[in-house]
């Protein structure tokens, strides 16, 4: 996606998420509500068109969230749960970055 316009971008992923959500109503109890947001360094990957709205990561969650208070929302990433090692930087960035929505 090529948009430039933030604020056409911004609701264009409201309203997938509503209408994702909504669609399948109450079946689901959980969703991975952003994946794989982070490069191998933690930093956001800047290949994704969602990178380019402001703190969008929260902004998908409330939105999800607000669409079904109910289900339980995650964060779905590779090669992050490490404590040491090489991916210990991704870990992190991930861990604290989620632990700030919380």
């Amino acid at each position: 996606m090529n948009e430039s316009n933030m604020t056409k971008l911004e609701n264009f992923m409201y309203t997938y998420i509503r209408d994702t959500v909504t669609h399948v109503g109450d079946n689901v109890l959980s969703w991975d509500v952003v994946n794989e947001a982070y490069d191998g360094k933690g930093n956001l990957k800047t290949v994704s068109p969602w990178y380019k709205i402001d703190n969008y990561i929260c902004k998908a969650f409330r939105t999800a969230h607000t669409a079904n208070p109910n289900a339980q929302l995650f964060y779905n990433d590779y090669r992050h749960a490490s404590m040491a090692g090489q991916y210990k930087t991704k870990s992190d960035a991930v861990y604290n970055n989620i632990k700030k929505l919380v």
